[in-house]
């Protein structure tokens, strides 16, 4: 019994400390002044782009026939076929 008193008292101790850590956080955190802020990518400046010219109609079929041979499925037609995971339903 002895040894658990001890460790009782060792948790009870640094249960104390956390507490008061928390606290002193808590009151710190109080005195700060509001402030609201904005965040921008420097990687993306500008979320739009004008269009420039359009691909060739060869291009287009390539990445079409590229896009189609990575596809996991395709209906009749020959579009992608595709599925909503479980977590988006």
């Amino acid at each position: 019994m002895r040894v658990r008193a001890r460790g009782e008292d060792w948790r009870r101790e640094v249960e104390r400390g956390a507490e008061e850590i928390l606290q002193a956080l808590s009151r710190s955190l109080e005195a700060l002044p509001a402030e609201e802020e904005t965040y921008y990518l420097p990687e993306f400046p500008r979320a739009l782009r004008e269009d420039g010219k359009p691909s060739s109609e060869g291009e287009r079929a390539a990445f079409r026939k590229r896009l189609l041979s990575l596809a996991p499925s395709r209906d009749e037609e020959g579009n992608l076929r595709s599925e909503a995971a479980g977590w988006a339903r």
